[in-house]
């Protein structure tokens, strides 16, 4: 554990001579002494710098994998979520208003990706495209499709038969939207 965590050289120093990661990986490193089989995580990353953050992460799946520890996580750090946790459950106002595998709370939310299209000048897309046109910026049009009723790589064919692509990319919904969608109560 103190290698994973990296606090065999922070053993003889004072507490508070640490800086806030490294009481972090203290702290956890504590809370695992015992090995319990359900650890308790409330914002385990919050105030860290990207090094410390990677690295409380990596512990905490090496102790879920290793150990098979039940880890309850509460954050508001969204990356800490798509990274660590195999389920989500969203309490709003004391009510859990989501429970299940974060792909299934995207896949209900927010059912759609964006295909982003550089064409090589600005062009007129058919209406009967199966998708929405969110924004358009000279040649770049980004486009939103339900994922469920056509598959990207059909919607890039629909597209190409009338127009000359450039470059394209796909992107994923924003999963602060998603979140945000869920507490407004934006979904059904």
């Amino acid at each position: 554990m103190n290698e994973i965590l990296q606090i065999n050289d922070l053993m003889d120093k004072p507490v508070r001579h640490l800086s806030l990661g490294q009481r972090m990986r203290g702290d956890l490193a504590a809370a695992m002494l015992h090995s319990p089989p359900i650890l308790f995580l409330d914002e385990p990353t919050i105030g860290l710098d990207i090094d410390a953050k990677h690295s409380i992460r990596k512990f905490i799946k090496d102790i879920n994998r290793e150990y098979k520890t039940t880890i309850i996580l509460t954050t508001h750090d969204l990356d800490d979520i798509q990274e660590l946790c195999s389920r989500v459950i969203i309490i709003n106002n004391g009510r859990i208003v989501e429970d299940g595998s974060l792909q299934a709370l995207i896949d209900k939310i927010a059912p759609y990706r964006y295909l982003i299209v550089d064409f090589y000048e600005e062009q007129e897309l058919s209406p009967n495209i199966p998708a929405e046109v969110v924004k358009t910026e000279g040649g770049r049009v980004w486009l939103k499709f339900d994922k469920k009723k056509i598959a990207a790589s059909d919607l890039i064919a629909e597209i190409s038969k009338a127009n000359k692509i450039k470059d394209i990319s796909l992107e994923e919904p924003d999963i602060e939207d998603i979140i945000s969608s869920v507490y407004k109560g934006d979904h059904t």
